[in-house]
């Protein structure tokens, strides 16, 4: 139990103050006003001189939780355990948040195409403009032959946006590619928190087993070892969809006991979602299917049965913000489930 920290266990109880090489506080098992409890980090024990209690990090769990000292002993490893699972699996489930981000920057290089275009082409004319009068060899005399009009049309199509029915489309396409990467980032969470505890704690592996029946066949095909499988199993199984919220939010409760309120932007993304099927599936048209889906939205925009869907970059923009944020929830709230139970 070298790896054992007294101070950090006995901090989460008693406010400790550094005083040289030890740390003081007020005792938590008497009154005083005047700290005499001390901790010795490297003697691993603790003392108060006003009551006489002392011991190592097991018999203070024992005293502050009215445990036996196996009772306790038990206590402080799971609350280790706790800690390194908690501590390898936040990087796991971050590094999947940050791919969501990268493909962001994908979908904002499609919805700024236009404008990325014209400060190319207004970047270069300009250079081109800048050569020809200071180039005494070509010796341009008329201004009619310099492309500084055509420069200033353009700068003015980038300012009034005028490139905009003809990109109209690119903002629908660019919701479908999102809504396919918040799908894969969201099933790859799954996955990889299933996986990772199936693999080091073996009470949750027992309550997967309680939940999912698996086939002598599909046993065999993974040569009766399915640690480091079982996310995909259980979605194959399950048939979970993570391109629909109602789905995703129900693999995550039953096999981690959580639910996320809802809130404005779960509905932003259930619209996004219902908006990608309508795009792929009815031609960017409103159907009973869509109206269905967005029916408990409480949201401003709201739609009619066979209405062409026209989107803005600001909506699809708007369902990508959403989206992160509930990436970034649904990771803390698998981290703080993770720390509870263990």
């Amino acid at each position: 139990m070298s790896t054992i920290n007294i101070v950090e266990i006995i901090k989460e109880y008693v406010d400790l103050r550094k005083a040289g090489a030890n740390w003081k506080g007020n005792c938590p098992f008497h009154n005083e006003k005047t700290p005499s409890f001390v901790v010795s980090p490297t003697k691993g024990i603790f003392k108060c001189f006003g009551c006489g209690k002392g011991g190592d990090h097991i018999k203070f769990i024992s005293l502050i939780e009215g445990l036996s000292l196996e009772e306790a002993e038990n206590f402080v490893n799971n609350s280790q355990d706790a800690i390194v699972y908690e501590e390898a699996i936040e990087p796991i489930l971050l590094k999947i948040i940050e791919r969501f981000d990268s493909h962001s920057v994908t979908i904002a290089g499609l919805l700024n195409f236009d404008q990325l275009l014209l400060d190319f082409c207004i970047g270069n004319l300009k250079k081109l403009e800048a050569s020809l009068k200071t180039n005494h060899e070509v010796n341009i005399t008329s201004i009619h032959l310099l492309p500084t009009s055509t420069i200033r049309n353009l700068e003015m199509i980038k300012e009034n946006n005028s490139f905009k029915p003809q990109f109209q489309k690119v903002y629908s396409q660019s919701l479908v590619l999102l809504v396919s990467y918040f799908t894969s980032i969201l099933k790859e969470m799954f996955v990889s928190s299933v996986n990772f505890l199936t693999l080091f704690d073996s009470h949750f592996a027992l309550k997967i087993q309680s939940k999912v029946k698996f086939e002598f066949r599909k046993l065999a095909e993974n040569n009766f070892d399915l640690r480091g499988k079982l996310g995909d199993i259980i979605i194959d199984k399950e048939s979970y969809s993570f391109q629909d919220m109602k789905s995703s939010k129900e693999a995550f409760n039953k096999y981690f006991n959580f639910e996320i309120s809802r809130n404005k932007d779960q509905d932003i993304i259930i619209m996004g979602q219902a908006l990608r099927h309508a795009i792929v599936h009815n031609s960017e048209v409103v159907d009973s299917k869509f109206l269905n889906q967005t029916r408990d939205c409480q949201l401003e925009n709201h739609y009619e049965l066979n209405d062409e869907i026209v989107l803005e970059k600001k909506d699809v923009i708007n369902i990508q913000v959403s989206m992160k944020k509930f990436l970034l929830e649904m990771k803390n709230e698998l981290i703080t489930k993770l720390r509870n139970d263990h």
